[in-house]
């Protein structure tokens, strides 16, 4: 230690008389050198010295003399001061220190002398640290029981800081996985967490001014963290089943944001290790253009940050955009320029929309319908005093009250629920119009239209029947934006759905509307004949819509996901033309598969390694049928979710936080409830907090 004691320059005891500058100056030579550095590692240029002293603000020389006394082992340099005995054996690599947490200060980064006034207060703090610490007992040889102690101790403060952090993490969590503004939230409700729990009020109350964790970049630095984490978890995923089974799916969109801005959304349907498809989340761009090009950009790059090979794509799914599923100048083409073997599959769910579209277009009295429900939203929506009327007849006739549904403008399936409350409050209905109209007023008139309409036996009549086959057609399309869905499991409902509208009895239907309407229905010049034909019609042209929609393009691929469950004879030149396969080596292989006893499951052929192994080719086509999606549902809901986030309270939004904040409500795990039993959330949920801790501490921030 002896050799970390410096030569101090003469220090003025209480009893003497301070020496003056030209008294200093006038001894020996060094005495100038000695006073300005104090450890003997100073230019012998004179004046060098004082051009680097001009060029830094004046120390305060008697604090810097007093440390010295107090702290022997500090070191004088150009800008400052540092550590001699830490910065020694940190060159040497016998000491670790968080040179990107802390910034090396006293290590590598001198404490600077235009802070000299506090450097007695920072030189104690450094003196007392447990790497100081640490490195004079180095200095020693004595790395016994006296470092144990050192280590036990900052390991316990290490734990207790740990454990706060990731409490504070939690609660940041809890504003992102709900979709609460994050910057204005964080200070209340970290208040209102240190008044319910006194160990985080205790805690937050020890904290330094400069590191309280209370301000809105301690939670922005959460979210980054904390999407950093989960998009390297789903990028891991996509990977290790790449891996596996060598291929995925990819899904796209674009869409305008409340902010005006254009985004594109991407998720990608992967298999896990059981071999069941999962569709995740995988990544949100803004556009500057929403061109083929453009979006084939932005794809190449996000696939390229996550390391994986776009070539590996053995599908996508698109919604009918012309710059997305153009087959010669769109994304799916300029896709399949390197892999010729990509298979597009057009969204079921849009397929749906577009023929039932396109069938109501052609007939009257179904847009006639739909032009009665959109009214009839309107007029109660634009007056709450009506409104509350309907609501007050609701609960005289019927105990409860019941809105109306707004039928969606751009998802025609969304009349379903629309039709279905009308129906259920039809007598209401009819009461509080007719009301309205007697009553008079400024929409007295639009109330008489309306129930004009409502009171028609035809318009009732009606509404039963799409009631009966929008219920069909909902179910289906939510079958359809299921993430797990199959397309055989998709193909045999729609098959199914197809057949029920078939079945279906326009007369019979007309007698059960009889049976139900309210007693205020009039008859009108529609004869119930003329209604059946002009029903039968239209259930006629929806279900030739379906069956030439839904089963285009992929009607062979469903047949041949049937057989392969039901063991029939397949005839394999077709399929394997598709996905790039050898025919006969198929056809061999199915050969000995047919013969097992047990039924053939599409996730164990594609997922058990020793089917992989002796049935090569059939496993790989059950891997590119698995991961074939259904739709782009997944991407709907990640703009659904984008709508909600980008709200006008928060629209300054970087992209960045927006992908992170997606990341998180899709892909996050959920926090744990307290009486849950089954400990897999938490346990998930614990090793989430952890990775995001680890990702926050390699930040350089103060703790």
């Amino acid at each position: 230690m002896d050799r970390f004691v410096r030569k101090r320059p003469r220090i003025i005891d209480d009893g003497e008389t301070r020496e003056s500058n030209s008294e200093s100056n006038s001894n020996t030579p060094n005495g100038a050198d000695r006073a300005a550095t104090c450890d003997g590692e100073h230019d012998d240029n004179e004046h060098a010295s004082s051009e680097t002293q001009n060029e830094l603000p004046a120390p305060d020389t008697r604090n810097a003399r007093s440390a010295y006394v107090e702290f022997p082992w500090l070191k004088s340099v150009s800008n400052g001061w540092l550590c001699s005995l830490c910065s020694q054996q940190y060159a040497e690599g016998k000491l670790f220190a968080d040179i990107k947490r802390t910034g090396g200060t006293w290590v590598v980064t001198p404490f600077s002398k235009s802070k000299s006034r506090k450097l007695k207060e920072k030189a104690s703090q450094h003196g007392q640290s447990y790497m100081h610490r640490l490195a004079l007992q180095k200095e020693h040889n004595q790395l016994g029981d006296i470092d144990a102690e050192l280590s036990r101790q900052h390991i316990g403060r290490d734990e207790a800081t740990a454990s706060m952090i990731k409490k504070l993490i939690s609660s940041a969590l809890y504003l992102f996985i709900n979709e609460i503004p994050h910057t204005t939230q964080w200070p209340e409700l970290l208040s209102l967490l240190a008044l319910v729990v006194p160990e985080v009020e205790a805690w937050l109350v020890r904290r330094p001014a400069n590191a309280h964790y209370m301000s809105a970049t301690t939670v922005t630095l959460f979210l980054e963290c904390a999407g950093v984490v989960v998009m390297n978890d789903v990028n891991e995923k996509v990977r290790n089943s790449i891996s596996k089974y060598g291929a995925f799916s990819y899904m796209g969109d674009e869409s305008t944001a409340t902010s005006n801005h254009q985004f594109a959304t991407h998720c990608v349907r992967y298999l896990d290790e059981l071999g069941k498809p999962v569709e995740t989340f995988f990544g949100f761009t803004e556009l500057t253009q929403t061109t083929a090009e453009a979006i084939k950009t932005c794809v190449d790059d996000l696939f390229q940050r996550a390391d994986i090979d776009i070539n590996k794509m053995t599908s996508c799914s698109f919604d009918g955009g012309a710059n997305y599923a153009g087959c010669h100048s769109g994304v799916q083409a300029l896709l399949r320029k390197n892999n010729p073997a990509l298979f597009y599959v057009h969204c079921r769910a849009h397929l749906l929309q577009l023929a039932l579209v396109h069938a109501s277009q052609k007939y009257a009295f179904i847009k006639s319908v739909l032009s009665v429900l959109n009214s009839l939203y309107a007029y109660f929506s634009r007056h709450p005093k009506k409104q509350r009327h309907l609501e007050e007849t609701q609960v005289a006739l019927s105990g409860r009250s019941q809105k109306l549904v707004q039928p969606g403008k751009a998802r025609w399936l969304s009349y379903s629920r629309s039709i279905a409350v009308v129906l259920k409050q039809y007598s209401c209905i009819l009461i509080t119009l007719e009301h309205e109209h007697k009553t008079g007023g400024d929409l007295a008139s639009e109330a008489g239209g309306l129930l004009l309409e409502l009171r028609k036996h035809s318009t009732f009549s009606t509404m039963y029947y799409l009631d009966i086959v929008l219920q069909a057609l909902a179910k289906l399309s939510q079958l359809f934006q299921s993430s797990c869905t199959t397309l055989q499991h998709a193909m045999s409902s729609a098959a199914g759905t197809i057949t029920f509208m078939k079945e279906i009895d326009s007369k019979q239907v007309l007698n059960d509307a009889s049976l139900h309407k309210p007693a205020e229905l009039v008859d009108d010049l529609v004869s119930s004949q003329s209604l059946a034909s002009d029903i039968d019609k239209f259930n006629v042209t929806v279900v030739a819509n379906l069956g030439e929609r839904l089963s285009k393009g992929v009607d062979q691929i469903a047949k041949v996901m049937v057989a392969l469950k039901d063991k029939d004879d397949i005839d394999f030149a077709g399929i394997a033309k598709v996905f790039q396969l050898d025919a006969t080596v198929l056809a061999e292989e199915w050969k000995y598969v047919k013969r097992g006893r047990e039924a053939i499951d599409l996730c164990q052929l594609a997922s058990c390694s020793r089917m992989r192994a002796t049935f090569p080719s059939l496993s790989a086509l059950a891997v590119r049928l698995l991961l074939l999606p259904v739709g782009t549902a997944t991407c709907e809901r990640s703009f659904s979710a984008m709508n909600r986030v980008l709200n006008a309270k928060r629209s300054s939004l970087t992209a960045n936080h927006l992908e992170q904040l997606l990341f998180i409500t899709h892909e996050a795990p959920q926090i744990p409830h307290p009486r849950n039993t089954n400990s897999t959330p938490a346990e998930t949920f614990d090793l989430f907090l952890t990775k995001v801790y680890k990702q926050y501490m390699s930040h350089n921030h103060r703790v």
